[in-house]
């Protein structure tokens, strides 16, 4: 009668267990990365939010003339500068960038004029590495 597991048996074993760890601890940190990209993404977002907010009630205090004509862009990334005179330059504050959490976002501001004095689009890109950004719109009428 035998008792006790072979050398084989042990290390089969071993082996088994070592690869369910190595599956948990990928999981796990898969789950870290996830957190942080959802993180980043929230707080452009609301960076972006913010810029939209600032430019409508900047245009409600100067006008709707406080918003470019015509069809214009403003890179943050490229340290474009802003036009006017603050509190009412356009695109207004955070541009062109602002640290959160640790993080840089670069602010690209784009519009165009889609009905001459009518109405007006905005679209706000929150950039924080390269290849990561998200993008909000808005349409402005007088």
């Amino acid at each position: 009668m035998r008792r006790g597991f072979t050398l084989t048996e042990l290390v089969l074993a071993f082996a088994l267990v070592a690869m369910a760890i190595l599956a948990l601890v990928g999981v796990f940190v898969s789950g870290i990365q996830l957190a942080a990209r959802s993180r980043d993404v929230t707080t452009a977002t609301e960076v972006g939010r913010q810029m939209l907010e600032r430019v409508r009630l900047n245009a409600s205090r100067g006008g709707f003339a406080y918003i470019p004509a015509g069809v214009y862009s403003f890179d943050g990334r490229v340290g474009q500068p802003a036009v006017g005179v603050a509190p009412l330059q356009f695109p207004p504050s955070p541009y062109p960038d602002i640290t959160q959490n640790n993080r840089k976002f670069s602010l690209v501001v784009t519009g165009q004029e889609v009905m001459a004095g009518r109405l007006k689009s905005i679209q706000v890109e929150v950039w924080w590495s390269d290849k990561s950004k998200v993008l909000l719109e808005t349409s402005l009428h007088p």
